[in-house]
C-alpha cells in the first residue's frame, strides 16, 4: 500500500481521512499546514500527498509548488471547497496535480482516487 501524507489545518478531517485510509492498509503520516509538511517531507518520501488548499503559514499552492521541485514523483491530491466540478478539474490542470476532491470528500470518491494514484508495486517490482 501507499505511504500517505494528510496535510490539513483542521484536525477533525485529518482523523477523519486518516482513520479512513488507514483502514485500506495505507501507511499514513498527517500534518496541520504546509509548513509542518514540507518538514515531513524532506524528512522522507511520500507516494502521495492529500493536501487542503487553504490553510495558514503555507498554503496548499504553494506546498505543491514545493513539493513538485523536492519530490516531483510525489502523487498530489489536493483538497478544496465551494468549487464547482468543472472549475475543480480547471484548476487541478492549472496545478498539474493528480487530482482535485471537493471538501469534505465523499470517502468512497477519496478511496477510489487514492487507489487511482497510487504506485503499483507488482509494476516497481517487475521494473527492478
Amino acid at each position: 500500500m501507499a505511504r500517505i501524507l494528510i496535510v490539513d489545518d483542521m484536525e477533525s478531517i485529518r482523523k477523519i481521512l486518516s482513520t479512513a485510509l488507514a483502514s485500506e492498509g495505507h501507511d499514513i503520516t498527517t500534518a496541520a499546514n504546509g509548513a509542518d509538511a514540507l518538514v515531513k517531507i524532506l524528512d522522507a518520501p511520500y507516494d502521495i500527498v492529500l493536501t487542503d488548499m487553504e490553510m495558514p503559514v503555507i498554503d496548499g499552492p504553494q506546498l505543491i509548488a514545493e513539493l513538485q521541485q523536492i519530490r516531483p514523483a510525489t502523487a498530489i491530491v489536493g483538497m478544496t471547497g465551494g468549487l464547482a466540478p468543472d472549475v475543480l478539474e480547471l484548476e487541478q490542470r492549472r496545478l498539474g496535480i493528480a487530482a482535485l476532491l471537493a471538501k469534505p470528500p465523499d470517502l468512497a470518491h477519496l478511496r477510489a482516487t487514492i487507489q487511482n494514484v497510487a504506485p503499483n508495486p507488482a509494476l516497481s517490482r517487475s521494473a527492478a
